[in-house]
């Protein structure tokens, strides 16, 4: 970490703005967030449809974003917030706009009626969208063969 960033440190006038921004993004929290991104998308990958490496290519788009701002933040000096309260709010408030963005292309960038049918995995088909308890309610009016 440069020393302009710790805490109490006096910035120089030419290490302000976009160079305080490129020094903050430091190979090691690339690292960490690709990390993070393909562990999300492992753990992740089991309940989506979605085939593997297009999960793992929204993660890693979601993961460098949420780095961007996160370091923006951090760089970005506010009043008598505390850095760390500025950082967390950020990434709280551009995680489902990332993730939004993200999924957006796969929708064509068609919002309304964006729900496809069939994308649920853990439930059998006609359980899906209430076809399963309209069959257990025929089931259980079902006259028993003899």
């Amino acid at each position: 970490m440069s020393a302009a960033l710790e805490p109490g440190a006096p910035v120089a006038p030419a290490e302000r703005g976009v160079d305080r921004f490129i020094a903050a993004l430091s190979l090691r929290r690339v690292v960490v967030a690709i990390v993070l991104a393909v562990l999300a998308a492992a753990a992740l990958n089991p309940s989506f449809v979605t085939p593997f490496p297009v999960l793992l290519g929204r993660m890693l788009v979601i993961a460098l974003l949420l780095l961007l701002v996160f370091t923006a933040a951090g760089t970005w000096a506010m009043g008598g917030a505390p850095r760390w309260l500025v950082q967390v709010v950020a990434v709280v408030l551009a995680a489902p706009l990332a993730t939004y963005l993200v999924y957006l292309p796969s929708v064509n960038g068609r919002v309304r009626g964006a729900q496809a049918r069939g994308t649920t995995v853990g439930l059998p088909a006609d359980q899906r969208h209430g076809a399963g308890r309209r069959a257990a309610a025929r089931a259980r009016c079902a006259v028993p063969r003899a």
